[in-house]
């Protein structure tokens, strides 16, 4: 049974979008890091999450964008002390760097081609036979991210 609650619905322009599923965290970062907003979103959800029993399990995907330092050290505080598994599906340079970075404090957090995604399902212990969810699942966050670029376009650089 699947429970899959989004969490990230507002009008407002946004560079990550999750939604849960089966009590793990299922995201997906466009190529920007996230605003101030959405990873206060992040970190309201991830205390949440940390402070229910069991190991809290996150699956990221992302397009090259990630926390900067400063939203990393806030997660390294939020998940501090507490039983976490983290996968992270990219093959971007820069995320995989970031990722690198976030392993200094959090060194349960994996990271994954785009070709080994079923190597970071079966990291975080999902199901085979929920496989092709959590791949639809990552699909439907990325074209809520889209749709969320069309809805509101950034001023461009000679505004």
């Amino acid at each position: 049974m699947f429970s899959a609650i989004t969490r990230s619905t507002s009008a407002r322009p946004r560079n990550v979008a999750w939604r849960e599923v089966q009590g793990m965290r299922v995201a997906h970062h466009n190529r920007d890091e996230p605003t101030d907003l959405d990873w206060s979103d992040v970190l309201a959800w991830t205390r949440d999450r940390c402070a229910r029993p069991g190991v809290a399990k996150f699956l990221i995907a992302t397009d090259g964008g990630g926390p900067n330092a400063k939203q990393r050290n806030e997660f390294a505080k939020a998940v501090e002390g507490r039983k976490t598994r983290t996968a992270i599906i990219t093959g971007s340079p820069i995320a995989r760097s970031i990722l690198t970075a976030m392993r200094w404090f959090t060194p349960t957090i994996r990271g994954f081609a785009p070709g080994d995604i079923y190597a970071a399902f079966a990291y975080l212990e999902i199901a085979p036979a929920d496989y092709e969810r959590f791949v639809a699942v990552i699909g439907e966050l990325r074209s809520e991210l889209a749709a969320s670029a069309e809805a509101n376009p950034r001023p461009s650089a000679s505004a």
